[in-house]
């Protein structure tokens, strides 16, 4: 394992767009763990990935587009849950406990779906039992979303509609009142920029011989943008890291001082022919088009991997030995290489992590990283109940007990208990009420077993 910050390590990976998420994940995991227990969200100094991120996929534009598609008259429960809980809208800061016990409270309340108007009266009647208004910036949103939602039906030319889109936004506190990280903060800039993009539909949609110039629907105008969003691969700026992840072009013609190219089986290297199905096929193959032919991928794939080969004092090429049933076997391209045994790269990298985090393998490197020293923590002894508490569960307990004491401790004394969600007719809790009662009424009746 090479110490040495100034290494270059290149990963090619076909298909990076497409399995980006489960990349990142699991370099997420492996070199920057600490990024999912906080906050951050800014780019990791030791990898990064080349494949962008269509803008609408990025949390605080998605919010955004959100934001403007709700409809006032129709909010379910989800979109009202996600309302309250949302980082994006002005007030979190100060509201973010409340908000969050309004949500379990109207989760319990019933109802599956509410108006601006309906949601503040349950909203009121809420906060009324416990005399306390603790939202009152999320009932101002809900007055400013019925109002401003009403004001937004009528038509507009494209020119008109980036500065509605945005006086709507502010409206409703997007951004948000918390301050932004770096990596929301160029997304959000960004989508300011593409924003103004719509304006350039209007020269589309005007014809020559118009004097006045076309008005567009709030709805035609919002899929215009959001198809605008989707097609801009955006990605932030950051570090320039020591491990870059990319695609099987990317990395042509790019030096490293290690380079891993994987996923070259038989039925992906060399690449297939696709000839493109509106241009003649003698043509494409005339002109040595890509994809036109076996022939040129195989070449051009013969090339790709003699200029790995190139881009690195030490290249590893590998293959997957499977792919769900299905039995790969290695690309034809690299079978003459010698192969390589996995043990040998579990034995050069071991050593490092052992000395990194239990400092237990042998290294006489003084500059070598020390080890993390660790600190083991015995918690074993629950708090002590007072006195007064009555204990809640039933027989539950014990059966929560005898099958995992830990689970019984979260259920019963944490309560830590999933969310209600909002069913058709009465609640369970309100039929346990119910029957209880029904049977209290009948056994004042009744008196006793006889």
């Amino acid at each position: 394992m090479d110490n040495d910050a100034d290494t270059k390590i290149g990963i090619v990976i076909p298909d990076l767009a497409k399995e980006k998420q489960t990349v990142e994940t699991i370099f997420t995991e492996q070199f920057s763990p600490e990024t999912f227990f906080n906050d951050s969200d800014q780019p990791s100094p030791i990898f990064n990935l080349s494949a962008g991120t269509a803008l609408t996929q990025t949390s605080i534009v998605a919010e955004a587009l959100f934001l403007l598609e709700l409809d006032p008259w129709q909010l379910s429960m989800e979109q009202i849950s996600h309302l309250l809980l949302s980082p994006y809208l002005r007030g979190h800061r100060l509201e973010s406990a409340s908000r969050a016990l309004l949500d379990q409270k109207l989760r319990s309340a019933g109802l599956r779906q509410y108006s601006c108007r309906g949601l503040i009266a349950q909203i009121e009647f809420i906060e009324s039992r416990s005399e306390q208004n603790s939202t009152p910036i999320f009932c101002e949103f809900l007055k400013n979303l019925s109002e401003q939602f009403n004001s937004s039906d009528r038509k507009q030319t494209m020119q008109q509609w980036p500065l509605r889109f945005k006086q709507l936004l502010n409206t409703y506190g997007w951004p948000g009142d918390r301050t932004l990280t770096s990596t929301e903060y160029q997304t959000a800039a960004r989508f300011q920029q593409r924003l103004m993009d719509l304006t350039q539909l209007q020269l589309l949609e005007q014809k020559p011989k118009e004097k006045t110039q076309r008005k567009t629907g709030y709805n035609s105008a919002l899929g215009q943008l959001k198809s605008i969003l989707s097609q801009d691969m955006y990605q932030v700026s950051g570090p320039d890291p020591s491990i870059q992840v990319l695609g099987l072009l990317e990395a042509a013609g790019l030096q490293f001082d290690h380079l891993w190219v994987m996923g070259l089986h038989d039925a992906a290297w060399p690449t297939q022919a696709e000839p493109n199905p509106f241009i003649p096929r003698p043509l494409q193959r005339e002109h040595n088009l890509p994809r036109s032919s076996f022939e040129r991928e195989l070449e051009f794939c013969r090339k790709l991997t003699h200029g790995y080969q190139q881009s690195a004092s030490h290249t590893v090429f590998s293959y997957p030995a499977s792919e769900g049933e299905s039995v790969l076997t290695i690309s034809p391209l690299i079978r003459h290489i010698e192969p390589l045994a996995a043990t040998d790269l579990v034995g050069a990298i071991e050593p490092y992590f052992q000395t990194l985090f239990f400092g237990t393998a042998e290294n006489n490197d003084s500059n070598a990283q020390q080890s993390i020293p660790l600190t083991i923590l015995s918690d074993t002894q629950a708090p002590a109940i007072s006195n007064p508490t009555i204990q809640r569960g039933g027989s539950s307990i014990l059966k929560d007990q005898s099958c995992c004491p830990f689970s019984a401790f979260a259920n019963h004394r944490l309560n830590a208990k999933p969310l209600d969600w909002p069913d058709p007719g009465l609640q369970p809790m309100s039929r346990g009420v119910l029957l209880h009662r029904a049977l209290e009424l009948i056994w004042e009746q009744l008196q006793n077993s006889d």
